[in-house]
């Protein structure tokens, strides 16, 4: 899970220098990555996106943390790289620079969790 989470500094490095989309794909990439090899370690199907998205969910069961809800903060690294999408997100929902490290702790608690686990 180390690289991982370097990956994660990478990205907090990204941000730092104003390169908001290449941050935010190491963080998805970085979330999904650990969920898939979590899931696969578990014998949960992983194949497809949709299959880790679900298998995260179970993974609260198989690698439980109190303050982790492994499916919620997948989806919070989706939201890394829709923000940082070319579409046109209206402004309500758009996030404000800061909320790229805001969000950043919660993902790192969740990998720490995984590397944890058998």
């Amino acid at each position: 899970m180390n690289q991982h989470i370097e990956a994660l500094d990478k990205a907090e490095n990204c941000f730092h220098a104003g390169k908001t989309r290449e941050g935010a794909n190491l963080v998805w990439q970085a979330a999904y990555a650990a969920i898939k090899e979590v899931a696969q370690r578990h014998s949960l199907p992983s194949t497809t996106e949709k299959e880790v998205f679900t298998s995260a969910r179970v993974l609260d069961d198989v690698c439980p943390h109190p303050y982790v809800m492994h499916g919620l903060y997948l989806s919070i690294a989706d939201l890394y790289r829709r923000q940082a999408s070319e579409e046109e997100i209206p402004d309500e929902i758009r996030w404000d620079p800061q909320e790229f490290f805001e969000n950043l702790s919660g993902i790192r608690l969740m990998i720490n969790n995984l590397g944890n686990n058998p």
